[in-house]
């Protein structure tokens, strides 16, 4: 009998700094988001959800850690043939507002979870908007120096679902 060909599978990029702090005290940091999408790849297109990519970008704050955001996502069938899909968010001094979460596509886990989950509920996404979803977040934006003392930032650097967050004095 032949050997099944194998895929290679990509690493899940973690910041480094966040599993030894989850580790010490039992809790995910605040620039962590999950989000959970449901798939059938035998859906129809839902064309009523946009196609829309954001760059994270790279952070860095003198007294704070930052780094580039980054995303991963990991999915499994389940027994009706549908695909649970997460979406894991490495967000360093930003907040992130998802746009299929806002369309009402994907439920988000973390930070803020829902009080009762019920994935049958959730709404089912084709195979495309399952594409969108998982490539919503691409590395590769622009490089943010903050200096020690700084409390403000403009806004229009960026996009409009990204915000720096910046630790008052």
């Amino acid at each position: 009998m032949p050997t099944p060909p194998q895929r290679g599978r990509s690493a899940w990029e973690f910041p480094d700094s966040w599993l030894p702090g989850l580790r010490n005290t039992g809790t995910l940091p605040a620039d962590l988001s999950l989000w959970l999408g449901i798939i059938n790849p035998e859906s129809p297109d839902d064309a009523c959800v946009l196609d829309e990519r954001i760059l994270l970008p790279r952070i860095h704050h003198p007294q704070t850690t930052g780094g580039v955001g980054q995303a991963t996502n990991l999915g499994f069938g389940l027994p009706d043939g549908t695909l649970a899909q997460f979406q894991l968010l490495s967000h360093p001094l930003m907040d992130v507002d998802h746009p299929l979460e806002e369309a009402g596509a994907v439920v988000k886990l973390w930070p803020q979870p829902p009080d009762l989950l019920d994935i049958h509920g959730l709404p089912v996404l084709s195979r495309e908007t399952g594409r969108r979803f998982t490539g919503t977040f691409v590395r590769g934006g622009t490089s943010i120096e903050l200096t020690p003392r700084q409390r403000w930032f403009p806004q229009d650097l960026l996009g409009a679902r990204l915000r720096i967050r910046l630790e008052p004095e």
